[in-house]
C-alpha cells in the first residue's frame, strides 16, 4: 500500500513529484494475481447498475471489458 501510494496515488495529486505506472511499480505478477478478483467485482457493480448507465457506455463496459 506504501508503495502505491508513494509512487502511484500522490504524485497524480502534486505535480512536483513523478507519477510511475502500477505495473512498473509492482510487476505484471501482482497485477495478474488481483485482476480476476478486481474483474469480478467491477462486473458484479456494472451489472447491478446497468439500468442506470448511459446505452453506449454499458454497451462498451458489458462487451469490450477484457477477459
Amino acid at each position: 500500500f506504501c508503495r502505491w501510494l508513494c509512487y502511484c496515488h500522490v504524485p497524480g495529486l502534486c505535480d512536483s513529484l513523478p507519477r510511475s505506472e502500477t505495473t512498473v511499480i509492482f510487476g505484471r505478477t501482482l497485477l495478474r494475481s488481483v485482476f480476476r478478483t478486481m474483474r469480478r467485482q467491477l462486473l458484479d457493480k456494472f451489472r447491478a447498475e446497468k439500468d442506470k448507465m448511459p446505452p453506449d457506455k454499458r454497451t462498451l463496459v458489458l462487451t469490450h471489458f477484457p477477459r
